[in-house]
């Protein structure tokens, strides 16, 4: 199985997340350039999903969480 670096695009979701504030997932994908021109660099087989799965992972790292209100991702630093 071939590891693949997602450091830019990990970076680029955090910048995201700490310019918008709470934003949801779908935001992140399709209203930021740089996330978007990351995302179709990502190998094809998870290109569909990789927001998301970058998302899973940056939570599972503890730098971001899901808070309910308001609704969105945030910097664990920002609750």
């Amino acid at each position: 199985m071939i590891k693949h670096d997602y450091t830019a695009l990990d970076a680029a979701i955090l910048a995201v997340i700490k310019e918008s504030g709470p934003v949801h997932g779908y935001a992140i994908d399709k209203a930021r350039t740089p996330v978007r021109a990351l995302v179709e660099a990502a190998p094809a087989t998870v290109q569909w999903n990789v927001v998301a799965y970058r998302l899973q992972a940056l939570r599972k790292a503890g730098l971001i969480s899901f808070q309910r209100k308001p609704e969105g991702w945030v910097l664990v630093d920002a609750r």
